[in-house]
């Protein structure tokens, strides 16, 4: 996945226009559990039950680190 592909999907999941590659979880207020849940469950829908193999996602505290674990994903 390239950053923009990956940044759309936040800012549409998160209903936010100003996510950024150097953004942190803790920083956006919209971003609570569910929150995650829900991009995960898009990045599933994307990769398919291979995105189960990669636990880093559910503890990733950047949007830059997300993006570095989604590249590794094949």
């Amino acid at each position: 996945m390239d950053s923009k592909k990956l940044l759309n999907i936040l800012c549409k999941e998160l209903n936010r226009k100003n996510i950024t590659l150097n953004s942190k979880i803790k920083d956006i207020e919209e971003w609570d559990s569910i929150a995650h849940l829900k991009i995960l469950m898009e990045f599933e829908r994307i990769y398919g039950s291979k995105i189960h193999k990669y636990k880093e996602l559910l503890t990733a505290k950047t949007v830059k680190k997300i993006l570095e674990i989604l590249k590794n994903i094949k």
